[in-house]
């Protein structure tokens, strides 16, 4: 397949992308990220921790709460990290300021990330930048604890993202070889994060075979709040394609339960080398497309990267309609329901409650005389929460009456 020079130009349009890190987990993701060179993008990298920035190769560095934390570490309280943020409010601001798309990176669970991702998040939305969130998850054998801190932390960080993508350290790890250790987790979490900003990056920068323009991206991230699809697949060698298919589905990530059933914006790119045919790169769009049930709203990108000879990288993201919150497949949260649904439940519940006040705690009649046996009421007055409904009748009998009283058994007291 010939093609044009102009397949590996620029074509930013004044598009300003900037990524930041936040945290000690999203510093270390950062400097994978910028490894990868990508022309364009802005580097920002925020900590409470005055050792970590200084041993940081990153140009632009924010120091988070000089005077709540003493330029020290967060000590995994998110507290702790929010204050830092609050206290350093105009600096964030300005790190974010004219910026149109954001990316931020980092680590749940813990204190700087979990307590300033948030306020990053909100104060570039507010400038106007589609933000999209990249969060690792802490392992199971972490503790509740920290698990229940990341969750709520996650939940924060989707309500002020246009995407959110948690990276849960356990899902990661499904597929790796059973001696893998905690550094293989947090190199694939890694990865997943670098690759991810990079084709996206790559697709709305470079000039390619399909171009995916910001206004897609936008309308894809319209709504906030949505669950987001994710999921990467890379192959090399002769048969580069298949093999990056297979990734692709393989990929845990996206393997999430009835996670392509449910996305109903999805935009596929591929970077692939120029010695790629036609046909396969059909082949390949075809092949995702064919993974989601709406494939009317899958937008597709192809760039052509000399780089990429003898081996093709596909990467997947979508939002879904399902607009639950912090999202159920990584432990948090139930579905969203609309205020109809809990005022209903609400009547329904002071319906039971007065129900019981008036059924079962009544106060109980005074006798004169001394009572041998329990008496039981009258068979019409039987039927408790039942009263309201038609007798449920068998053979003669109210089957909504419990047998003791249907039979007027005697307890002796």
């Amino acid at each position: 397949m010939e093609v044009s020079s102009a397949s590996n130009g620029q074509r930013s349009h004044g598009l300003k992308i900037k990524v930041v890190g936040i945290g000690g987990a999203g510093i270390n993701a950062l400097y994978k990220l910028c490894m990868e060179n990508i022309p364009a993008v802005e580097f920002c990298a925020m900590d409470c921790d005055a050792d970590i920035l200084s041993q940081c190769a990153i140009a632009e560095k924010i120091l988070l709460g000089k005077k709540s934390t003493r330029s020290m570490s967060a000590g995994g309280d998110s507290a702790a990290g929010e204050a830092s943020a609050m206290e350093d409010l105009d600096s964030i601001k300005n790190a974010v300021a004219a910026v149109d798309l954001l990316f931020i990176i980092a680590g749940l669970g813990g204190g700087t990330g979990g307590g300033a991702a948030p306020i990053v998040a909100r104060c570039a939305a507010e400038g106007g930048a589609k933000v999209i969130s990249f969060c690792t998850m802490p392992f199971e054998v972490e503790g509740a604890q920290k698990k229940a801190e990341a969750l709520e932390a996650l939940r924060r960080l989707e309500l002020e993202s246009d995407a959110t993508i948690p990276l849960p350290n356990d899902i990661l790890l499904k597929n790796a070889p059973a001696d893998a250790g905690l550094l293989d987790a947090f190199l694939k979490a890694d990865t997943c994060m670098s690759m991810a900003v990079k084709s996206v990056c790559k697709m709305l920068l470079c000039t390619g075979l399909i171009n995916i323009d910001f206004a897609v991206v936008k309308s894809l991230f319209a709504k906030k709040s949505r669950k987001t699809i994710f999921g990467i697949g890379c192959g090399s060698g002769a048969d580069c394609v298949n093999s990056a298919l297979a990734d692709l589905s393989n990929c845990p990530l996206l393997n999430l339960p009835k996670a392509p059933e449910k996305a109903d914006n999805v935009l596929i790119n591929v970077i692939c080398g120029a010695d790629m045919g036609m046909n396969k790169l059909q082949y390949i769009l075809e092949s995702v497309s064919n993974m989601f049930s709406a494939k009317e709203k899958v937008r597709i990108g192809a760039i052509i990267d000399e780089a990429y000879r003898g081996r093709v990288e596909i990467c997947v993201i979508g939002a879904s309609g399902v607009s639950d919150g912090t999202q159920a497949a990584f432990g948090g949260g139930t579905p969203v329901r609309n205020a109809e649904h809990f005022e209903e439940k609400s009547r329904h519940g002071e319906r039971i409650k007065a129900r019981i006040k008036k059924k079962i705690f009544k106060p109980k009649p005074e006798t004169e005389t001394e009572q041998s046996e329990f008496s039981f009421m009258e068979m019409s007055k039987q039927r408790g929460f039942f009263e309201d409904t038609e007798p449920n009748m068998y053979r003669g009998e109210d089957l909504d009456v419990p047998t003791f009283m249907r039979k007027n058994i005697k307890i002796p007291l």
